[in-house]
């Protein structure tokens, strides 16, 4: 029986012996652990794992911080570029909700995806799509939701020591060292 569950788990690389005295050993250490910790610690899982789920589909890395109000996070894997310009996922969540006005009164919005646009030649992003949702990392509802056309959209120059400089640089140097990593593999594969 032992050894059809070392099979399975597929530890052809770890012998028998070593993987039986591992499992002994994670029974022992579960034993010592009091109950209300381990309680503790499944619910704590149970209540990340919605957030590890979004956090897989996506890489999102913060990128700046609002002490206190907001935190930006830059999705690197949706970096694209296309005729010199760079376009990146954002998140904007608030500590407090915030209010907007609406033709239906007053809404509330704690977190923002946007997707932007960026010319690292320039220094300079503008806005393509904005989404408000009614939660953190975008969740909940959505509150809100407009695309920009492209003759609306209104490039900007990152202010030096803001949010938008962390934009600029940070989706610069993301596309610029992910193509590096790209051409050093390629070459290496030769």
């Amino acid at each position: 029986m032992l050894r059809t569950k070392w099979r399975r788990a597929g530890h052809s690389g770890m012998n028998l012996t070593t993987f039986t005295k591992l499992r002994h050993a994670s029974r022992r250490a579960l034993r010592r652990i009091p109950s209300a910790t381990l309680a503790a610690a499944v619910v704590t899982a149970a209540i990340a794992l919605p957030e590890a789920a979004i956090a897989g589909a996506v890489s999102w890395v913060g990128i700046n911080a609002d002490p206190g109000k907001s935190l930006l996070f830059l999705d690197t894997a949706s970096i694209t570029r296309a005729q010199g310009t760079d376009r990146a996922w954002l998140l904007f969540d608030f500590r407090d909700p915030q209010s907007m006005q609406s033709g239906f009164g007053l809404k509330h919005y704690q977190s923002v995806k946007e997707l932007v646009a960026v010319r690292c030649s320039d220094r300079s992003y503008a806005r393509i799509k904005e989404i408000e949702y009614s939660g953190l990392n975008a969740s909940g509802r959505t509150v809100s939701a407009y695309a920009w056309k492209p003759d609306e959209r209104r490039y900007q120059t990152a202010v030096p020591m803001s949010a938008s400089q962390a934009i600029v640089d940070s989706v610069c140097h993301a596309y610029s060292a992910r193509t590096k990593v790209g051409r050093a593999m390629a070459f290496a594969t030769r």
